[in-house]
């Protein structure tokens, strides 16, 4: 109990992908769009993992003149 599991970055970009999806779904039931699976998904930019993690790691200028 309290294992830390590593999930590799293809697999949490995939359950990211998955998220986002639903919530196009979702977005459309709750306009009273009809739904159909030809429906074309607008594209969205690619989560930068490496920048997120860059900005995550620095530390704030706390230089101020």
């Amino acid at each position: 109990m309290g294992e830390t599991v590593e999930i590799p970055r293809i697999a949490l970009v995939a359950i990211l992908d998955s998220m986002r999806m639903n919530c196009v779904v979702l977005e459309k039931l709750l306009r009273g769009e009809p739904i159909t699976t030809l429906d074309p998904i607008e594209p969205v930019e690619p989560f930068d993992f490496d920048e997120a993690e860059r900005s995550a790691l620095e530390e704030p200028d706390d230089e101020t003149e």
